[in-house]
């Protein structure tokens, strides 16, 4: 299924598009050089990303382990460092990057050639976080994404931060207005985001 915006029709990552047919593979071409990841916590972006930048040996940048110092319980960095890292991340040749941090999306739209658009129903999302807290302990490695030396803790301000991405989907749709159609590929559901994952190599 499609989506519009204005006079656009952005496409649905799904089973019915050509390049998810079982038959398929999925190409670093389809993309550009560079990707960018976004949506709500506990949807796929890391995972997404790490397994993107495996099979095509592109850079993966997270960019909460961007604006976070490592080793402490969420402790941003400067905001001024956090921008430069940024800044430095989007101005390479390739890259795979995830995250939100909406102050500065504009400037990863302008270098992007492909965005994708994780847009799952937010109680998937929360579900998915609370079972990902209290999996933690039988984890042999951390989750994809997770900040060096941290931790997670299953919180009220966790699960409004994934209630507030879904109440800004009007501000995303308008962010996004301007790109290719084409190459903004959009998953609306665990089940589009699960199979994705199959055709790249890993498990959500």
């Amino acid at each position: 299924m499609d989506w519009h915006f204005g006079q656009k029709t952005f496409k649905n990552i799904n089973w019915k598009c050509d390049f998810c047919h079982p038959r398929s593979k999925i190409s670093w071409e389809i993309f550009g050089k560079r990707v960018m990841i976004f949506g709500p916590s506990a949807s796929g972006k890391s995972t997404i990303a790490n397994a993107l930048g495996k099979k095509f040996g592109v850079p993966v940048h997270h960019l909460d382990r961007l604006c976070f110092l490592p080793n402490t319980f969420w402790v941003p960095r400067p905001v001024e460092e956090f921008q430069k890292l940024h800044e430095a991340a989007v101005n390479s040749r390739e890259w795979i990057i995830d995250g939100n941090y909406t102050s500065l999306m504009a400037s990863r739209i302008a270098r992007a050639t492909a965005i994708i658009w994780l847009d799952p129903p937010a109680i998937g999302c929360i579900f998915r976080f609370y079972g990902r807290f209290f999996r933690k302990h039988r984890r042999q490695t951390p989750y994809a994404g997770l900040l060096e030396g941290a931790d997670e803790k299953f919180t009220l301000v966790a699960i409004k931060h994934i209630i507030r991405h879904k109440m800004k989907r009007q501000f995303f749709l308008k962010l996004i207005g301007h790109f290719p159609a084409e190459k903004v590929f959009h998953m609306n559901s665990f089940e589009m985001i699960k199979d994705f994952c199959e055709k790249i190599g890993t498990e959500l």
